[in-house]
């Protein structure tokens, strides 16, 4: 198997390669983005900004700090 990179634009100077060493998640991308029409890198950034977030939860519930939405 061979590794995918996926170059991302954090700016117009600035620029990201990110290794998938799956090829199955490159091509998943590449199938979503042609899919719904957004480019790969929104998908990449989108999947890292949610894994922080769950991340973040899960180190949250540890220290005892339960956000809620309800009010």
């Amino acid at each position: 198997m061979k590794a995918k990179h996926v170059q991302l634009k954090i700016n117009p100077r600035e620029h990201v390669t990110v290794l998938l060493e799956e090829p199955m998640l490159f091509d998943k991308l590449h199938t979503l983005s042609a899919e719904y029409s957004v480019s790969m890198d929104l998908l990449v950034n989108l999947a890292i900004k949610r894994l922080i977030d769950d991340i973040d939860l899960i180190r949250n519930l540890r220290c005892g700090k339960i956000k809620s939405n309800y009010k």
